[in-house]
């Protein structure tokens, strides 16, 4: 099968929009049952998705759930509820450093022992990285076979 370019993916999905003061791929918002605005941001950590899901309230926005998906085997890899959190970038970027490195610390099919803390200091660089790169440039340069939604 012919890859497809995650881009163009995202890019010409009806529910999703590139937005340029989160950098990130929105979805439409929607409003859920109790009358409460939600909406989905996407981005692009190397070969994950990080997609959260960020609720708007009368004065703040709040994020209530980050879930990570490898964009190779579509596969779940960790999913963190929230509470009443204030939804800020830094925090978005330090959660998603700490999911991560706890997944690569824990993969059992590691070979080496790897550097506990080398190995955070790593992947928040990485995830700091991603996220103020351009979101759209680094969907642009991954190839995927079929995105599953």
């Amino acid at each position: 099968m012919e890859s497809i370019n995650l881009y163009k993916q995202i890019a010409s999905h009806p529910q999703y929009n590139y937005c340029d003061e989160t950098n990130s791929f929105n979805s439409v918002s929607y409003q859920s049952v109790a009358g409460n605005n939600y909406y989905i941001e996407l981005r692009i950590v190397k070969e994950i998705v990080v997609r959260a899901e960020i609720g708007i309230g009368y004065k703040y926005k709040f994020i209530n759930q980050l879930k990570f998906f490898s964009i190779k085997t579509k596969e779940l890899l960790d999913s963190i509820e929230f509470h009443n959190q204030i939804y800020s970038r830094d925090f978005l970027i330090d959660q998603s450093a700490i999911s991560l490195s706890k997944a690569l610390l824990s993969n059992k099919n590691n070979d080496k022992a790897i550097n506990r803390k080398e190995t955070i200091s790593q992947v928040f660089h990485i995830v700091n990285t991603s996220f103020n790169t351009d979101q759209k440039s680094i969907a642009a340069n991954i190839n995927i076979g079929q995105l599953v939604a």
